[in-house]
């Protein structure tokens, strides 16, 4: 069939208007409906809260407390692991073997180190210092850890004084112990690669020389304890 093309754009128009007209129609709002009201809640601790719209009613009623108790149950600590155990027990039993063996050791090494044959070397001045260092280490630190251990006596708690003797012992004794293990090594060095010049270079007199430096600029570069370290009573 075949129709006019005004005849097909009028009743597209049409059709248009009536679609408009329902949309229209659909988002009209009668006049006479209530609005919704709101009351908003005070700040006691219990308010109705009403919301009234098309002869619908809902009623809330909460509560609001500001209050807020807190009750903390520290759960008791639990009770010390089998590694802890092995731990203390190795502390309690091995470091007085680890203190007598190395002071043993350190006392033979220097009696050998003050021989007349031995005093002939360069090396003899820095072993002989370094077993010194190393005892004043073993009972600074171990001796001392294992007597906290035993009795519960800190000796860095004693007083001010002792607190900073000990700490200035302590790091003076390890960087002196490092550093003097340096010097041996390079001893040797030079003693093995180049020994025509060990001849002049590694001498006692220049050992005892050596080691007087190297004394001297570990004290030195440890002295900030007696200013820097503090005991402090809680």
């Amino acid at each position: 069939m075949y129709a006019a093309p005004g005849t097909i754009h009028n009743e597209l128009y049409v059709c248009m208007q009536v679609v408009r007209a329902r949309a229209v129609v659909s988002m009209a709002v009668p006049m006479n409906v209530e609005q919704p009201t709101f009351n908003l809640p005070s700040l006691d601790n219990t308010t109705p809260f009403t919301w009234n719209a098309s002869n619908t009613t809902l009623y809330y009623n909460y509560s609001y407390n500001d209050t807020y108790d807190y009750d903390y149950e520290y759960e008791p600590r639990p009770p010390p692991s089998a590694a802890i155990h092995v731990a203390f027990a190795l502390v309690r039993y091995l470091f007085p073997v680890i203190i007598l063996i190395g002071t043993t050791g350190n006392a033979i090494s220097a009696a050998v180190m003050l021989r007349r044959r031995m005093r002939a070397t360069s090396i003899y001045c820095y072993l002989l210092l370094l077993a010194v260092v190393d005892t004043i280490v073993l009972f600074v630190s171990a001796f001392k850890t294992w007597v906290r251990l035993i009795s519960g006596v800190e000796w860095l708690h004693g007083s001010t004084a002792s607190c900073k003797t000990i700490m200035f012992l302590f790091l003076f004794a390890i960087h002196l112990s490092a550093w003097l293990i340096v010097v041996v090594s390079a001893d040797r060095f030079v003693a093995v690669w180049m020994p025509l010049k060990a001849l002049t270079l590694c001498t006692p007199q220049r050992a005892r020389l050596l080691c007087l430096a190297v004394t001297s600029i570990m004290v030195v570069a440890n002295l900030h304890v007696f200013w820097t370290i503090h005991l402090i009573q809680d």
